[in-house]
């Protein structure tokens, strides 16, 4: 399913974007996304209600785009799960010309999106987890879609990000035969994702939505969640890992003696 969640103002906004909901969404463009679309309304007031649908429906959820009110604030941890664009509406009088011209863009700098996550070269690149992978500038992504992703410069920035990524981080492992390129962090541990899916994030107390989401979604596109990265410090898998590390929720783990550690999209550790 290609899940649009729409979070505006008031029930009044609702109902003239539902009304012209044909218009507004073309489905010359949804379509070219995806063949099963759903849209959905949530006024600010229930954006709790908006999170609670997603999470119950996570498994069925293939991509995902928030549309806000640009008035509107949300969590920055959204930014890093769904692609999120923000309308203005210009309500005197609101022009369904003019959000259709809006969502029109929004939709497609998501098909470009929809290409990088196709496409398997850059998808290990964009599912690198965020605190524990240091890098000024992977966190630089969901900063661009919350800056940019209503904009036409959106897709050129993004490739710019992307770009100073690939050429900063992505090194073979030193004096070692193997010419497969890994992801060297600056605090120089190695990120490789895995192909064994021997285990899995956790969910319930003391994790919560945005733990499990940012475990299934990334960008607005569908993970496969039991994949993670085996992160170590030197090219044999030798040195010993003592340290503190955040997991999903921002806490705390301290590991000792390890040689390598399993870390999700989500940050979450094994």
């Amino acid at each position: 399913m290609f899940l649009i969640v729409n979070i505006l103002n008031t029930d009044f906004h609702i109902n003239f974007i539902r009304s012209n909901e044909d218009f507004i969404f073309k489905s010359d463009i949804t379509k070219k996304i995806s063949s099963n679309t759903n849209i959905l309304y949530f006024t600010e007031n229930n954006l709790g209600q908006a999170l609670n649908f997603i999470s119950s429906n996570i498994n069925h959820i293939e991509k995902l785009v928030l549309i806000k009110d640009k008035r509107l604030d949300v969590d920055f941890e959204l930014y890093k799960i769904g692609f999120v664009g923000e309308i203005d509406y210009k309500e005197a009088p609101l022009s369904k010309n003019h959000l259709a011209e809006q969502v029109t863009k929004i939709l497609k700098n998501f098909r470009y999106m929809n290409g990088l996550f196709s496409s398997g070269d850059d998808i290990e690149l964009l599912r690198l987890p965020f605190l524990n992978f240091n890098s000024e500038f992977l966190i630089n992504l969901p900063n661009i879609i919350r800056e940019k992703s209503s904009k036409e410069e959106f897709q050129e920035e993004f490739n710019l990000c992307l770009s100073s990524i690939r050429k900063t981080h992505r090194k073979p492992k030193r004096r070692s035969g193997n010419k497969k390129k890994f992801f060297l962090d600056d605090v120089h541990k190695y990120f490789d994702l895995g192909d064994e899916r021997h285990a899995h994030h956790e969910t319930g107390q003391p994790h919560d939505n945005y733990c499990n989401l940012k475990a299934h979604l990334r960008f607005g596109f569908k993970l496969d969640e039991r994949q993670h990265f085996n992160v170590s410090y030197d090219s044999d898998n030798t040195a010993r890992i003592n340290g503190r590390y955040l997991n999903c929720h921002e806490e705390d783990i301290s590991f000792k003696g390890r040689v390598h550690l399993n870390i999700f999209t989500n940050d979450f550790i094994t």
